[in-house]
């Protein structure tokens, strides 16, 4: 992720929440902010990373509903009920078995 000057890759992310949480993970953080991720990414206007999958299957999207297409959004009761609905059924069929 870039923003300004800055920038921090996913494998330095990772070792940040090692160093808290030995067993953590980049996915168990970002549930655990989903909430605040959101809003940042609604005031930088960045999509949700599985926003161009939904497109496809819902083409008239808003902006906001595109920001809340992540896939740690998934049980946040905060994401429209459309989008939540869509991602739980995406995982689903990415991983059968879970």
């Amino acid at each position: 992720m870039e923003y300004e000057d800055s920038s921090l890759s996913a494998s330095e992310l990772l070792n940040i929440i090692r160093s808290v949480e030995k067993k953590g993970t980049n996915r168990q953080l970002a549930r655990t902010l989903c909430k605040e991720i959101f809003q940042i990414a609604e005031i930088l206007e960045i999509e949700g990373d599985l926003a161009n999958q939904m497109q496809l299957s819902y083409p008239n999207m808003s902006k906001d509903e595109l920001v809340w297409c992540s896939n740690f959004q998934t049980k946040n009761p905060d994401c429209p009920e459309l989008v939540r609905k869509w991602l739980v059924k995406n995982y689903r069929e990415r991983f059968p078995n879970k």
